[in-house]
């Protein structure tokens, strides 16, 4: 049964032998062919474009490298494989033990396929969506082939969403500031929370990198962030944009001071020091995406009750 299509990949439920239910993610056959002619019409394009406006250095390269690896099977495992790692040892150093966090249970892969166990649960997103409006728990329900014992656990798992949230912030930091491999896009579609309140994050071949030498500075340039400290705001981010000019950084430093909400803050950031041309570090980048999507997930939570978690990975 074909559950999602894309441009890249098919995603299909299906039954094994012994009569488990498992998520088969199938490339698209000529897909490496077809994403390399698509890739150079865009360099074709952005050189024209490059005539007229500044363009930040080696786009065409970078895009090429993001677009590559959501065709790659082997690195999506990879990266799947080492989450798996780094949220193994979470559940034993965490710093908030509310719920269990965790990734798929992988199964036979390949270049061209993978597959992962099936998840029984709703995403974040549904439930954020159903707390503002409950009547939206019974399509969500139907939609999932759901009962009435569901319905139950979900019902209570709504008074408590904030601790699931809470959670996933504590599973996020860990991986940014302790474990230096994380989830990248870990939005709120992007998160399942099974009826017995175990958190799953899915789509996890997308991953970002902070080298061990760096997560020191990527600590500075939270910390700052938070407390709107120049200096070690402008110490953190150097080590990833050496070529900071002050100008820059005064920009940089008014984006956190402004009203903006950290989601904002976090985009507007990237933008400022990606002008000029100027190529980032792409784990970097990928750090400043992942906490502006953290940022959104934690929107109206108290922030005394964000602040164990901040304590205990983003410490220097």
């Amino acid at each position: 049964q074909q559950l999602a299509a894309a441009s890249i990949k098919q995603v299909y439920v299906g039954m094994t032998a012994r009569g488990d239910k498992v998520l088969e993610k199938v490339r698209r056959p000529s897909i490496g062919k077809h994403l390399e002619e698509d890739l150079h019409v865009l360099g074709v394009v952005l050189d024209r474009l490059s005539e007229f406006t500044r363009l930040p250095a080696g786009l065409a390269e970078r895009i090429g490298r993001w677009l590559r690896d959501e065709a790659d099977f082997e690195q999506e495992v990879h990266n799947h494989q080492a989450l798996d790692q780094v949220l193994q040892r979470y559940q034993s150093e965490r710093t908030l033990s509310l719920l269990d966090v965790r990734v798929p249970q992988l199964g036979r892969h390949s270049t061209e396929h993978i597959r992962e166990e099936v998840i029984h649960g709703l995403s974040l997103e549904e439930l954020l969506m159903t707390a503002e409006d409950p009547t939206q728990l019974d399509r969500f329900l139907q939609e999932h082939a759901m009962g009435e014992t569901e319905r139950a656990a979900y019902t209570q798992l709504l008074g408590s969403l904030d601790t699931v949230r809470r959670q996933v912030f504590d599973a996020l930091l860990y991986q940014n500031f302790q474990a230096g491999m994380f989830h990248s896009d870990p939005h709120a579609g992007n998160i399942l929370v099974t009826p017995t309140g175990e958190i799953v994050l899915i789509d996890v071949g997308s991953a970002g990198k902070i080298e061990p030498e760096k997560l020191t500075n990527a600590k500075q340039f939270f910390l700052g962030f938070l407390f709107g400290d120049a200096n070690l705001l402008a110490a953190g981010l150097r080590a990833f944009v050496p070529d900071l000019r002050p100008e820059e950084l005064e920009i940089v430093t008014s984006i956190v001071q402004s009203t903006a909400d950290n989601r904002e803050k976090f985009n507007r950031i990237l933008v400022a020091i990606s002008g000029e041309g100027r190529a980032i570090d792409e784990g970097f980048e990928k750090f400043l995406k992942g906490l502006a999507t953290g940022a959104y997930l934690t929107r109206g939570i108290d922030p005394t009750q964000l602040a164990p978690s901040i304590m205990a990975y983003a410490q220097l």
